[in-house]
């Protein structure tokens, strides 16, 4: 499950909450001045001192915006506590979140369904939100039991196919998780494949 973990969170993380310390723009600057020059800092290392003040309250010194140097300084002493604030807050950096990915969300659902806990508030619309229900719960989640020498996996090509052409014929929702786990699939492509035999589609509940 741990593979599954990283790929489920590839990308988002680093995207949104850790980049923009400027140290790139640190390094261009050196090359450039040679004894690394006072200058004002980059809109990126301005944009990240920001969002560490709001989660820290710790304040930003003066004269940060003149001197990239001082601001430098600034997100290195603080953006240890900057982490820590946003393992507990994901929105205590402020600024407006963006969706997870299928993949977040359905592992996300996932969690929910297996350990029967509601998805928080927000968690559909923002990948802060979704990133701290899965770290919250992933450790529960991993020692739920597997079947006997099996363990939890993305299903098949051929699985999801199936599936989608039994939920199309027979009016079934396809479950939570669906593209995600294949005990899930599996599951409900043996309860409900029924339909695809001569016994003909399910009709959807009040259809006659």
């Amino acid at each position: 499950m741990s593979d599954q973990w990283e790929d489920e969170n590839e990308g988002n993380i680093n995207d949104e909450m850790f980049n923009g310390t400027g140290e790139e723009d640190i390094d261009d600057r050196l090359a450039t001045a040679g004894s690394g020059n006072a200058g004002p800092p980059s809109v990126k290392q301005v944009q990240f001192a920001k969002k560490i003040e709001t989660a820290t309250h710790v304040p930003l010194p003066e004269s940060y915006n003149a001197d990239w140097r001082i601001i430098s300084e600034y997100i290195d002493t603080n953006k240890a506590a900057f982490e820590k604030a946003l393992r507990e807050n994901p929105l205590a950096g402020g600024g407006k979140g963006t969706p997870p990915s299928e993949k977040q969300l359905g592992f996300a659902r996932l969690i929910a369904e297996r350990l029967s806990v509601e998805l928080p508030e927000g968690c559909k619309s923002d990948w802060r939100i979704t990133r701290k229900f899965i770290d919250d719960n992933k450790s529960d989640f991993e020692s739920l039991p597997r079947p006997e020498g099996q363990s939890g996996g993305a299903p098949s090509e051929k699985q999801v196919s199936l599936a989608r052409l039994i939920s199309d014929k027979g009016g079934i929702p396809l479950p939570d998780g669906y593209d995600s786990d294949w005990r899930i699939i599996k599951r409900f492509i043996d309860e409900n494949k029924g339909v695809l035999g001569n016994g003909g589609p399910r009709k959807r509940p009040g259809m006659k």
